[in-house]
Order: structure tokens, then sequence, then C-alpha cells
């Protein structure tokens, strides 16, 4: 017995084929894009940068539609999701504010609206065109060949190679005229292959704030959790230590950047005793954390 009600084991499960839908044309955000008229949107009211104006338009919309399916709130809600992904995510915690969201619920409306994008819409764009014209021409019409360039939350090896190959074929080979690729490690996944991520970038910066956040479960913007985030567990160091180690143990330059080393001197000095090439800190702690450092080095017998 799995301990289920009679109610739950006789539930018949809806069964999805990713494979045919796409074959036949059939995604659901493609169509709903084409062809949904459900409500009469003001022109560029996702362009705006006002959550709180943006939130009024959808809520006018919603209840002035004669068109809609749902309740004006879903109708809103439904729009939203649509043009989720082109948010910045305070952005939109701010838009579901404006549309009275209970904070209880934002992060979950969040997930799911991730959820049901997936996996399409959660393919991290490839470098555009402009950009790596851009830092081409910065290196090489310039003269700043000492400029690096850095790829951020890259999940997957696989997607690590695509974003390069993309960038090579714009001017931005990595090792063209000397031209080094570091990578943003600040995913779990990130730490666990960092053998293979060090064979195709020239060194690493580990993002604690996303590290943490990833690695704990937790969101420090969320009111609900955000009393669990904390650079100092013990996960989190060993996270650190096997991020840094797997940086020497390829050759490849590792560095960190996020608030660890500036909120925590315990965290730069566990830092400097692992090896670690540069820490990025906020301006406020740079005098202390150099202190730190110092005191740390010495104590290792670092000159």
């Amino acid at each position: 017995m799995t301990g289920k009600s009679a109610n739950q084991r006789q539930r018949p499960r809806r069964q999805f084929s990713l494979a045919k839908n796409k074959a036949q044309g059939r995604y659901w955000s493609g169509a709903v894009t084409r062809q949904s008229n459900a409500l009469d949107l003001e022109p560029g009211v996702f362009t705006w940068s006002d959550p709180a104006k943006i939130a009024g338009s959808l809520k006018h919309s919603a209840e002035t539609s004669a068109r809609r399916k749902g309740t004006p709130y879903q109708s809103a809600m439904s729009m939203l999701s649509l043009y989720v992904f082109g948010f910045r995510t305070s952005r939109l915690t701010n838009t579901l504010n404006c549309l009275a969201v209970p904070p209880s619920n934002q992060r979950r409306q969040i997930r799911c609206l991730a959820s049901a994008a997936r996996p399409a819409m959660l393919i991290r764009p490839m470098p555009k065109a402009s950009p790596c014209a851009a830092l081409s021409h910065v290196r090489e019409e310039m003269g700043l060949t000492n400029l690096r360039l850095m790829v951020p939350f890259c999940r997957r090896v696989v997607e690590a190679e695509r974003v390069l190959k993309v960038m090579a074929q714009h001017g931005l080979g990595r090792g063209q005229n000397g031209l080094e690729i570091y990578m943003m490690c600040e995913i779990p996944n990130n730490v666990i292959q960092v053998d293979a991520f060090a064979a195709i970038f020239d060194g690493f910066s580990i993002g604690s704030n996303d590290l943490t956040q990833l690695t704990l479960g937790v969101d420090r913007d969320s009111e609900i959790v955000a009393f669990d985030f904390d650079e100092r567990d013990p996960g989190m160091l060993e996270m650190l230590r096997l991020a840094v180690a797997g940086a020497k143990r390829n050759g490849r330059h590792v560095g960190i950047c996020g608030g660890a080393p500036s909120n925590y001197p315990e965290i730069a000095q566990f830092l400097t005793g692992l090896g670690i090439d540069s820490i990025s800190v906020n301006p406020s702690s740079l005098v202390r954390t150099i202190a730190v450092v110092r005191e740390a080095e010495q104590s290792a017998g670092v000159t």
C-alpha cells in the first residue's frame, strides 16, 4: 500500500508528448501569442518601466474586456505570464504587488510561470551580434586587448559550448589575439563539473550570492525564506572549497564576487587560506578586507 487515498489512486494522469506537439506545431504559448485577442492592451504596455503603471493598465484592460474567459484577475495574470521572461524578477514582483497578489503567493506565482514555460523559454539567449561586435571593436580597433570576457549563469557544459561557438562566429574566439573568456561559477552544477568547464574557459569568478541561493534553496529577496540565506553555512563553505580547488587543479584563475567576503571577514580569511586569486569587495569594506587578507597570508607564510 502506498498510503494514497482511493481518489488519488484512481485519478487518471494526463500524458503530454512534447515531441508530438512540436512536430504538429501546437506549442500553447506560441498559439496564444499569435491568436489570443482576449484583452485590448495599451500600445507598448510591456515596454514601460513603472510596475504600478503596467499593473493599472492590465487591470483596466481586463475589467473592460467583453471577450475574456475568466475573471479580470485571471486574465491580467495570464497576460502577464506571457511576458514574464522579459522582466527582471524585482520588476515582476513589483507588478504582482500592484496587482494585489499576496506576498506569500508571489514566489509560487513566479515558480509556476517558470515551470509552465519549460523547456523552450528557459534556454538562455545566445549572444547577439551587436554586443559581440562592440566588444571586438574595443579589443581589435581600440587596442584594449587586456579586456577579458565573462559568461554568466551558464547551467550546462553543452550550453557553454554553444555560447562560445556563437561568440567565435562574431569575432570573439577564445585565444584569438590572446582573448581570455571566464565563466561565472554561481550554479552548483558549475562546481560539480568544474573540470569540464575548466576545459573550455580560462578562469572563474565565483558568484557567492546566486551560489548560496541555489545551494541552500532560498531567495534572499523573499521575505518568506530570506532568513536562511547565509554564506557561512557549512555546505556553502564546502562549495567554495570545491570551486577553488577545482580551478587550481586545472590551472585556472579563480576569484569571487558577491557579498560574502564583504559581509563576513571570516569568509575572506577562509578564501585566502584556500589560495583564491582575487576577491571583489564593496568599497566600504575594502580597508577591513585588506587587513584580513594580509593577516591570513602572513599566518600562512605567504609573502
